[in-house]
């Protein structure tokens, strides 16, 4: 497992309060071998932690530019 901390005042200046919120319950719901899964989470005064599968390949983004450097090559 994976805790993603966010800060609510991050949400507050970029306008993602919602986003989250939205995010929280997709997610919450979704059952797919690559969707991370979310077990829960924690709404604090400061914060809201995220508790979720641990990535071992790290984000997609990596992966998918590692596999076009190696096509290129």
């Amino acid at each position: 497992m994976a805790l993603k901390v966010i800060q609510k005042q991050v949400l507050k200046e970029t306008g993602a309060e919602k986003a989250l919120a939205q995010e929280i319950k997709i997610q919450s719901f979704c059952d797919h071998p690559n969707i991370l899964k979310l077990y829960g989470y924690f709404d604090e005064e400061e914060k809201i932690i995220l508790i979720l599968e641990y990535a071992t390949h790290g984000q997609l983004f990596n992966e998918l530019k590692q596999q076009v450097i190696e096509t290129c090559n």
